[in-house]
This record gives C-alpha cells, structure tokens and sequence, in this order.
C-alpha cells in the first residue's frame, strides 16, 4: 500500500471522527445540558473564527479573501449554513442522534430531483440511491411512534431547509465564474458570515424579546446571567461548558481541513467512502459515549444507507 493511500486514508478517517465528535458534543450539548441554542451557536462560530484566523494569515490569499467577501452568494449560502445549524440544534435538543441523522437522510430521496428541476443534471446512480434510501428508512418510520407535532415540525423545517441548501449549492458555490479557487479562503469567508448573521440573530431575539421569555420560562435560556461583558462569556461556574465549546471548535475546524485534505490528494476513490460512513461513526460515538441505545431498525438502516454510499461511490470513481 502506498503512501499517498495512507495519508489519505488517515485524512479522511480523522475527518469522520471529528464530524462525529460535533454531532455528540452537540447532542451533549443541546439535548442533555440544555444549552442556550442562540449564544451557544454564536460563541461556537466566535471560537471556530479564532482557531481559523492564524491558518488564514499564514496561508490566505489578502485578494482572494476580499473577492470573496464581496460575494453575494456566499452570504447567501452562509445564511443557509447557519439555518441548518439551527435546525440540527433544534433536533437534537429533542431527539437521539440516530434519529436526527436518520432524518437528515430523508432529502437523500428528493434532492436529485430538485437538482434536476433547477440544472437539468441527472445521475442514474443519484435516482436509485434515493429509492435504496426510501427503503432503508421504511422500517424505521414503521416502528417509530408517532412523533409529537412539535417535533414533526422540526424534522419537517430540517427537510425543506437541507433540500434548498443542496439545490442552491451548485447555483452559490459554483467555481465556473472564478478565475482564482481557494477553498480555505471560501471556508474562512463563510465562517464569517455565519458569525455576522449569528451575532445578529442573537442580538436581534434579546433586543425584540422574541425568545427569550419561551426560553426562560422552559429553561432553554440554560446559564445564569450577570452585567457585563466579562459575565456574558464566562458566567459563574460555566467554564466546563466554555472549555467543551472550545473542544467543539478544533472538530469544527479538522472536519473541513482533513476533508479538503482528504479530497485533494490523488487518492479520492480511497477517501469517499472512508468519508461516507460519518453518520455510523456518529451513531457509535452517542451509543458508547451517551449511553444512547439505537432501535435495531435505526442500526439497520445507518449500515444500509452507508453501504448504498459505498457502493455508489466506487461505481462512480471506477
């Protein structure tokens, strides 16, 4: 085995355990600690700017990084970003992580036929992976009780906005009209935004009152809170729940560094499918770390639809 195979290999695999890693901090998070959704979002987009802010004075393009923040489209599609965030934050404050990634699965089914709705572009293999996914998941609909309609709504908001965010992909993120392609400067733009646009948000509900009063009354508003600005980042004894955010942020910033490492070396037919199988690392990650018991229908279906991305992925790259 050669050497550029392992080093790929060992990309896109330290890309998998850290996408996994955020799915069970946030879950940790959101769903047992009962973090302030609105501030937790926006201090995690704070952290993950620190961490990305010395990679970009060293390895940025001072150009590059202005073009792209004078495009429209990345605002657009880092507002999009953001909302998918929410609504993951949302879903696991509510539901385990299988049943949240199982959910996250189900746009699988109605994604290649936006994409041909708005591009005419149509992949044989794309269609039958989306009827393969439909029964994956009909054994774990059939077994699961009927969800709440809160919830029903959540995972209703979490389709519609992962559908628009990958038929809106390839309009917004689209390389054809760039002269100069640097996606570490496209990655630190879009953490930017999303910062700007969670900052807003957060302030913009404090200031109208439109969810503090919910949040507190529920007990979502989660940390106590004292004057200042020093009380507003480290409030009492929450340096445990600052120290994991920090945690949270280097995940952040590996999944996207080793998956663009992962993908740009010469070895992608060995780096696809090792990145494919996430949502079964993350599922394990919350079985063995949270105590979460997966329903055998759930397991299933993840080793399933992970098998279904294996085997398309290699089709497509042989």
């Amino acid at each position: 085995m050669s050497s550029i195979v392992l080093v790929t290999m060992g990309f896109a695999l330290l890309s998998v355990f850290a996408r996994a890693g955020l799915n069970i901090i946030d879950r940790s998070a959101f769903g047992h600690a009962k973090a302030p959704l609105l501030k937790t979002s926006m201090i995690n987009n704070i952290i993950v700017l620190a961490y990305f802010a010395p990679i970009i004075i060293f390895f940025g393009d001072f150009t590059t990084l202005l073009y792209y923040f004078s495009d429209y489209k990345l605002l657009i599609f880092a507002s999009l970003m953001q909302c998918v965030a929410y609504i993951f934050a949302i879903a696991f404050r509510h539901a385990s992580v299988s049943s949240v990634l199982l959910a996250s699965k189900i746009p699988d089914v109605f994604i290649p036929v936006v994409i041909f709705i708005l591009l005419g572009y149509w992949k044989h293999t794309d269609a039958l992976f989306s009827i393969a996914t439909v029964f994956m998941l009909y054994p774990v609909w059939r077994g699961t009780k009927k969800p709440s309609r809160g919830f029903s709504l959540i995972l209703l908001l979490m389709v519609i906005i992962l559908i628009i965010q990958a038929g809106a992909a390839p309009l917004l993120m689209s390389a054809d009209d760039r002269e100069t392609i640097s996606w570490l400067d496209c990655a630190f733009v879009l953490v930017v935004f999303r910062l700007l646009i969670s900052v807003l948000i957060f302030f913009s509900a404090n200031f109208f009152d439109m969810t503090y009063r919910k949040e507190k009354k529920k007990g979502l508003n989660g940390l106590p809170s004292r004057s200042g600005m020093r009380a507003f980042f480290f409030m009492n004894s929450n340096y445990k729940w600052l120290s994991t955010l920090c945690v949270r942020g280097i995940f952040a910033v590996s999944t996207q560094l080793f998956f663009v490492a992962a993908i740009s070396l010469s070895e992608p037919v060995v780096a696809w499918p090792i990145l494919n199988s996430t949502t079964l690392f993350a599922i394990w990650g919350a079985s063995t770390f949270l105590g979460e018991k997966p329903s055998r229908a759930e397991w299933l279906a993840v080793f399933g639809i992970t098998g279904c991305l294996l085997t398309r992925t290699i089709c497509e790259m042989v």
